[in-house]
């Protein structure tokens, strides 16, 4: 759970933003709300985030015990889903998928997160009295990899190296933050000389084209082109063009 008032820098180049305020901003922006929320709580986060589903604000008639509060979110995302009044990219596929997810889902097993609690943000009062929150990044990036590393990822122990070829600065250290906390190997970030329109995935030998790894660096940067380079030290090199900028 995010506080409303938390100030993260979002996707895009606009900056520091309040999260409650984000999606307004991708309307105004003709960006799309949800994709610029998605953009930048995926940089926020530095983990993928595939999809978003943007519901009306619900009240909450019950508020005594968390676990009903849940219960009626959940089911209140169920039905926005099924009457089909939700802002979402989610394919029919992905749809179904998730009906059946929060159909079968056991109230008791959710777990919430809040970073407040956790430590992961500051509180911050404004000179008009306004409490908000600011990120502390090195706590965020830990917590991340604690929640949402994935098993498949750190089983396959596979290496990365990440190459800037832009000239916007910092492209390969938020790019590693992300390869680091799905669970692979990160094992050098550097700027590259030459500057590329284009951005490309090398993969050292078929183990790794057929890796779970790659899939998910390609589902996550669909604009990486891919291709075998039996060179490489590592077992992936990702070098970064100016069509990766989209995603920052």
């Amino acid at each position: 759970m995010i506080p409303g008032n938390t100030y993260i820098t979002l996707a895009r180049g606009f900056g520091e933003y309040k999260i409650n305020n984000i999606y307004h901003l991708g309307e105004q922006e003709d960006i799309g709300g949800g994709e610029l929320l998605r953009l930048s709580l995926q940089k926020f986060l530095a983990v993928p985030v595939d999809g978003y589903i943007i519901a009306e604000k619900q009240r909450i008639e019950n508020k005594k015990q968390e676990e009903k509060t849940e219960e009626t979110r959940l089911t209140f995302l169920y039905r926005c889903l099924f009457k089909k009044k939700c802002q979402t990219n989610f394919t029919v596929k992905d749809l179904f998928f998730v009906w059946f997810r929060i159909a079968n889902l056991n109230f008791r097993d959710i777990k919430l997160f809040n970073l407040w609690e956790m430590k992961a943000v500051d509180k911050e009062k404004l000179p008009d009295e306004t409490i908000i929150f600011r990120v502390d990044q090195l706590k965020m990036d830990e917590l991340s990899f604690q929640l949402f590393s994935n098993s498949r990822v750190l089983n396959e122990e596979i290496t990365v190296s990440i190459y800037n070829s832009t000239d916007q600065p910092g492209l390969a250290q938020e790019t590693a933050r992300l390869v680091r906390n799905i669970g692979a190997e990160v094992i050098d970030v550097s700027n590259k000389h030459n500057q590329k329109k284009e951005s490309f995935l090398y993969y050292k030998n078929e183990r790794i084209r057929e890796s779970y790894t790659l899939e998910r660096l390609k589902k996550t940067y669909p604009v990486l082109k891919v291709k075998e380079n039996k060179s490489l030290e590592e077992d992936i090199s990702l070098v970064l063009g100016k069509d990766m900028e989209s995603f920052f």
